[in-house]
């Protein structure tokens, strides 16, 4: 509270820098008693620095603490990217139950208010629906002989074939119920690398075709390859932005 006032009666000797302990306490106080507004008014040079200075020292780890901080301070920049890795490290189901566990079980920061946690949860099982929603129309695509570019049944039917072994390795494949997904979008990226890297599936023979497509008519195409490539693109475009909630929009 000392530092907060120091920097609204603009004294002389209202730090420049504070620690990360010291700036968590100061955006719980904001948001408890409602000194945003005031701080940005008397002391935006202050807030401006404290944030940049501190934002270099906080790992990962700490994400579920420092979404705090940024939601207090309306750092919408840095709470949208916190937030990304949030949503794709995070899990929202756990021994059964719902929530929203950050990386390593640990759960959000007790101040972080229920709708960023609520919009957390949705932004990561959206996310995942996108990529369910890509693995069943790559499925669907390979029906088709004509995305063969010579139209020839052969093709199609060696890539369907690899497609669905790599979608059952990952446990991505079609079904007409879900259950909530237990893993990260981080764990289903690296079970789809662990995958890749191995250039043929795990008991079975080395394929002909498969990792360098279609070798009959060498189109150099893999689906596997390519549909890793709309996941990443999905997970690029994950995020929340601070703006959606009422009480952080600036007049």
């Amino acid at each position: 509270m000392i530092i907060i006032l120091s920097v609204l009666h603009r004294h002389p000797e209202a730090p420049r820098s504070v620690s990360y302990e010291d700036l968590f306490e100061i955006a719980v106080l904001s948001e408890k008693y409602d000194f945003y507004s005031a701080l940005v008014e008397y002391g935006a040079w202050c807030t401006e620095e404290w944030i940049r200075d501190v934002a270099g020292t906080v790992g990962a780890e700490e994400y579920g603490e420092w979404i705090f901080v940024l939601w207090a301070f309306r750092e919408r920049t840095a709470f949208r990217e916190v937030a990304r890795v949030l949503v794709v490290e995070g899990t929202t189901r756990r021994d059964g139950e719902m929530g929203f566990w950050v990386k390593g079980g640990g759960e959000l920061q007790g101040n972080v208010p229920e709708s960023v946690t609520q919009a957390l949860i949705e932004a990561k099982n959206a996310a995942v629906e996108r990529i369910r929603s890509i693995c069943a129309v790559w499925l669907s695509q390979y029906g088709h002989y004509e995305n063969c570019r010579t139209g020839q049944a052969q093709c199609n039917e060696k890539q369907l074939s690899y497609l669905v072994m790599f979608l059952t390795v990952i446990d991505m494949m079609p079904k007409e119920e879900y259950e909530v997904e237990e893993r990260s979008i981080e764990e289903i990226l690296e079970a789809m690398y662990a995958v890749m890297e191995c250039g043929f599936l795990y008991g079975c023979p080395e394929p002909e075709f498969g990792m360098m497509g279609c070798v009959v008519h060498e189109d150099g195409e893999c689906p596997r390859e390519q549909l890793h490539e709309n996941v990443i693109d999905v997970v690029k475009h994950v995020g929340i932005d601070l703006f959606k909630f009422k009480s952080r929009k600036m007049d």
